[in-house]
């Protein structure tokens, strides 16, 4: 290998910039060593730079002692084993790959997001509305990065990614001890971290010391996984969200297979999240997997796959709905108050979300504010708790991406809340209509937050209508928050616990 780490035999005398300064100095010099053993790194007698001795260069001034042979416990090495060794010459090597600029990795695209007859292999399934594919054009170029990898982890020194922050890329170990490309999603507690496999779709928890920085070269080729969700199928009828068994079913029938998929167009939320393909899809032997899923009664079909073949005017109900937007756990963040209900119940949106509300917004009156509206109202039997749609409100006649809390069958109402501002509305079931695949890519923008810390000064009461009205004074505002937690809710999204550190008036 090129690039090992050393270490002198002298000691520290006291922590100071300017140690390290200096030996950030030698950057890009040619070194000089005398290796005295290399259980863990390469411990040197001497490091020398233009005939300088490096130890020497820091008792010199004052930032380390020098230490006896028997303090350092170290034995000498044979003298076969001294060398010469070299810096990289770029800043920009390999092993500086995890550093806060480590490489970025592309995420494929389609050449045609309505291309048919794509060949891909089923990588990973979460349910036939989400589902990772490799596009077989990129499988041997990927099989030949792998076996590359497989050899640079086996000769590399031991190097520690340095920025474990979410979003950071690296080589992570599987539980088959092998390492693949990956992304970091989250920081856990005890020295871990989430990471996403990006060339094949799955996550797990991976020990920090199960990370290797990206070296540059494994970056050119883009992320080998495709996300795909079958739009010819819903959930059989009766169901909000697929079954056990039939998720199970359409495991069985695509994971780790062969598929022909038609493409009819794409959901790209624009950020770190993976476009979404909605396809029709069929085995090597022409069989259709919707047909799979509707024969076993898992799935009921929502069209056939010319009803929505390239060209089609009709726009495609959304089979994938919006993920959820909120921000890292320990990071400070500036979000926007735009629905306050009490301390535990505060709706935000992050305080850069304008540009992608204004688009989404424009998108939706364009498709849904229109008298020949072509999207059509849901069906009474349609109007489900915890069904996307799309609705009207009540107080401006906009209409919003919205999802059912309750209904009224009798009264032809459901209460929504929009997913992208907090609020809610009491809407007649003739004001819902279908979410469409053109405006469900956008997160949902709204999320929930809870005050971390307090309570009610009775712990028997509510909150004082003096709370309340100190509340609704800040909708509107900018607000400093830490995120401190997140707990998963059902329905209503993820409630996070914060730390309010100020609040501006706008």
């Amino acid at each position: 290998p090129r690039v090992r780490r050393c270490r002198t035999t002298a000691a520290p005398a006291r922590q100071t910039e300017g140690a390290a300064t200096l030996i950030m100095s030698l950057e890009e010099d040619t070194l000089e060593a005398t290796v005295l053993s290399a259980d863990d790194g390469y411990v040197v007698s001497e490091l020398t730079a233009d005939s300088v001795d490096l130890a020497q260069m820091l008792v010199n001034g004052g930032f380390a002692v020098r230490q006896n042979a028997a303090a350092t416990a170290v034995v000498a090495a044979p003298e076969s084993t001294s060398s010469t060794y070299v810096t990289a010459s770029s800043p920009t090597d390999e092993r500086r790959a995890g550093a806060p600029t480590s490489p970025q990795l592309s995420m494929y695209q389609f050449e045609d997001p309505e291309q048919r007859n794509v060949r891909v292999l089923v990588t990973h399934v979460v349910s036939p509305y989400d589902f990772y594919c490799q596009p077989m054009n990129l499988v041997d170029e990927f099989n030949q990065q792998q076996e590359a990898i497989g050899d640079y982890v086996t000769t590399c020194p031991p190097t520690a990614v340095t920025a474990v922050t979410a979003g950071v890329f690296c080589l992570a170990k599987f539980e088959d001890e092998r390492w693949y490309r990956s992304r970091i999603e989250s920081v856990l507690p005890s020295s871990a971290v989430t990471v996403l496999f990006v060339d094949f779709g799955n996550q797990a928890d991976v020990a920090v010391t199960d990370l290797l920085p990206l070296p540059e070269r494994f970056a050119a080729l883009p992320w080998c996984t495709v996300k795909c969700s079958v739009y010819t199928i819903a959930p059989a009828t009766g169901k909000e969200s697929w079954s056990d068994e039939a998720t199970a079913d359409f495991t069985n029938a695509v994971q780790d297979q062969e598929l022909v998929l038609n493409l009819a167009g794409t959901a790209d939320p624009k950020g770190i999240e993976q476009p979404v393909h909605f396809v029709d899809a069929r085995d090597t032997n022409n069989a259709n997997i919707s047909a799979v899923l509707v024969s076993t009664g898992s799935a009921d079909r929502t069209c056939s796959d010319t009803e929505s073949s390239p060209g089609s005017e009709q726009p495609v109900v959304a089979s994938a709905f919006p993920t959820a937007c909120r921000p890292l756990v320990g990071s400070a963040t500036q979000l926007t108050v735009c629905a306050l209900i009490s301390p535990f119940e505060i709706w935000c949106q992050l305080a850069d979300a304008t540009d992608g509300l204004e688009e989404l917004g424009q998108e939706l009156a364009n498709l849904y504010a229109t008298a020949d509206c072509p999207v059509p109202t849901l069906a009474e039997g349609d109007v489900l708790v915890g069904k996307w749609c799309v609705a009207q409100f009540s107080m401006d006649a906009c209409w919003y991406r919205a999802r059912i809390l309750s209904t009224d069958v009798a009264a032809q109402t459901a209460f929504v809340r929009f997913v992208d501002y907090g609020n809610t509305d009491t809407v007649e079931f003739a004001c819902i209509r279908a979410m469409v695949v053109s405006v469900s890519a956008l997160p949902q923008q709204a999320f929930c937050l809870s005050l971390q810390g307090i309570r009610p000064v009775d712990a028997d009461d509510d909150w004082t209508p003096e709370v309340q009205e100190f509340l609704l004074s800040l909708e509107g505002s900018v607000c400093d928050v830490v995120l401190s937690s997140v707990q998963d809710q059902s329905l209503e999204g993820s409630v996070c616990d914060v730390v309010l550190s100020s609040v501006q008036d706008q």
